[in-house]
């Protein structure tokens, strides 16, 4: 091999292992999502506009030195912004951050402060985002007529980007946009299909800190449980429907002024068991949220017993007696013991019982039992060694003579 071709096998191999190594940065990274974004605001837009990242994981996310942005491409923009997070910047497990323009417009529209602003120092308590140059040397200002927003990891790969209006990035569809004083949320906090059409809903009024979410309790049971099923970030005094699995409309409630709701459901039956999908739907936001319930599968046995003879029972007449058995619920049975009582005036026929699992007979009227066949019999026990799968079934039998008077 000569040495341009060398030169260029090593080029060829050296891109392949930069692309593998970029690909396992973007892959390693926990998934951080932005949630909400108010764009066009209902006073100054660069005093109110605010961005909400959420951590949808169980473990906190260090974003020390991620970035976020309305800039798409490195190094070519004045006109807009990207801003670094500070060193230690930890996002909770389920929790936020907010990312306001100005901290003081921010708290006087909402009440609280934002976890960091962009401008600095209009509040001494707020930390400052510190400006990315290298990336754009402008300002974020949020579009009215349409933009994009970018959460960069620390080697700046983007782990989200979302794009409303006249927004546009490759690879994402934008929302089509809300009216004024509305801000864009993702209607179920951890949905991501790049489609912010379909991710997002119009939020009135905006609600930074606050994800619009369901929590079931618990969080498992059978067909006929009692569920209470709670919900935040909904409209205020808005109908929610809920609905559970293959069921429709299973409980409606409205929500109260804060857009929260409380109500109780009762599982019902389903085409299968193991995790089923809850979700609660707002009326007038067209929100849906999702979550989920494990649907636990019980047997129920269901028991027969019959009576057969020749002829007429009379003393000395011997009767049989079947205890037929059926597992008519949707779990498999174990453990099954089976107990029938010797029927007054009979006397049980040694060694007629069904040779079925681990027989055993009372004498004193079902207190104790033994191997014993001595009399008097009073009681016997069936102890069936194998499951009973739902739909299976069963019967045992024993014999009696009817005693002379």
């Amino acid at each position: 091999m000569n040495n341009k071709a060398f030169n260029k096998t090593l080029f060829r191999v050296c891109a392949i292992l930069l692309f593998i190594l970029l690909n396992k940065e973007i892959n390693a990274q926990p998934s951080t999502l932005i949630t909400e974004v108010y764009y066009d605001t209902v006073g100054t837009d660069t005093d109110e506009e605010f961005i909400e990242i959420y951590n949808p994981n169980s473990f906190p996310v260090n974003i020390s030195n991620y970035k976020v942005g309305d800039h798409q491409e490195k190094g070519t923009g004045t006109s807009e912004g990207m801003y670094k997070f500070l060193p230690g910047t930890v996002i909770p497990p389920y929790g936020t951050i907010t990312i306001a323009l100005k901290a003081t417009g921010f708290k006087a529209l909402f009440g609280k402060n934002p976890d960091f602003e962009t401008t600095s120092d209009t509040n001494p308590d707020v930390p400052n985002m510190i400006k990315y140059g290298s990336w754009s040397t402008g300002s974020i200002f949020l579009n009215n007529a349409g933009d994009e927003i970018l959460l960069l990891t620390e080697l700046d790969f983007p782990i989200d980007v979302v794009t409303y209006e006249a927004g546009s990035y490759t690879g994402v569809t934008s929302h089509p946009g809300v009216a004024v004083g509305h801000s864009i949320e993702r209607g179920t906090p951890t949905q991501d299909t790049d489609n912010c059409e379909v991710d997002f809903v119009d939020r009135y009024p905006p609600t930074p800190t606050t994800l619009r979410n369901i929590i079931v309790s618990p969080t498992s049971g059978t067909v006929g449980s009692f569920v209470t099923i709670t919900g935040q970030g909904f409209f205020a005094t808005e109908g929610i429907v809920i609905d559970f699995g293959t069921t429709i409309t299973v409980a409606t409630t409205t929500t109260d002024a804060s857009g929260s709701f409380s109500t109780i459901f009762t599982a019902t039956p389903q085409p299968d068991w193991g995790t089923i999908t809850v979700s609660a739907t707002g009326l007038t936001s067209e929100a849906k949220v999702t979550t989920e319930f494990n649907l636990i599968s019980l047997p129920l046995l269901k028991f027969d017993k019959q009576v057969t003879f020749s002829g007429s029972a009379t003393p000395g007449a011997t009767l049989t007696y079947t205890l037929y058995y059926e597992n008519i619920g949707s779990g498999t049975a174990t453990n099954i013991v089976l107990t029938d009582a010797i029927p007054d005036g009979t006397t049980y026929i040694t060694d007629s019982a069904s040779a079925v699992g681990t027989i055993s007979y009372s004498h004193d009227g079902g207190v104790s039992y033994d191997t014993l066949q001595s009399e008097p019999v009073t009681h016997i026990r069936w102890e069936l060694s194998n499951p009973l799968p739902p739909g299976g079934y069963g019967s045992v039998n024993f014999e009696v003579r009817v005693k002379e008077n």
